[in-house]
């Protein structure tokens, strides 16, 4: 049902060494190439070989605020996104290694620290470190296997 996280690890440590080389190549932070949300779709291909996000994701936007709208013009909210690409939404809000989150950006777990990208165009930087319980993120979810 779930990853193993051997395969969850090994998945991001692949998308952030793509979103890092991105980066290194790129003389802007861009939106949907090496920004958050082309993280956690890299993690996506990484862990199942393809992704369905795009499948919902067919937009531009210039900032995560952007993004939401575009994503709530849709009809689509986070969870539902989420769900779609074959995440379980974590109610209890405790998180595990491998598990992505929203709060202002898309993040993924790494069993210690939150990994993100920052505007500053630097690649994938630690957010901040997981707690127990993340009590202001707006979502946590688990990938499953499909």
């Amino acid at each position: 049902m779930y990853y193993t996280v051997e395969e969850m690890s090994t998945a991001l440590d692949a998308a952030k060494k793509t979103i890092n080389d991105r980066t290194s190549c790129a003389e802007t932070y861009t939106r949907g190439w090496n920004d958050c949300m082309a993280l956690l779709i890299e993690y996506d291909k990484e862990l199942r070989g393809s992704t369905k996000a795009y499948g919902i994701i067919d937009f531009e936007w210039k900032t995560t605020k952007d993004f939401m709208l575009k994503l709530a013009r849709k009809g689509v909210s986070l969870s539902q996104f989420a769900e779609y690409c074959s995440y379980e939404v974590i109610p209890s809000k405790r998180p595990k290694a491998g598990d992505i989150a929203f709060n202002q950006g898309a993040m993924v777990s790494d069993g210690s620290f939150w990994v993100t990208t920052n505007e500053r165009n630097t690649g994938v930087v630690n957010s901040k470190q997981v707690m127990f319980l993340e009590y202001d993120f707006l979502l946590i979810a688990r990938p499953l296997r499909s």
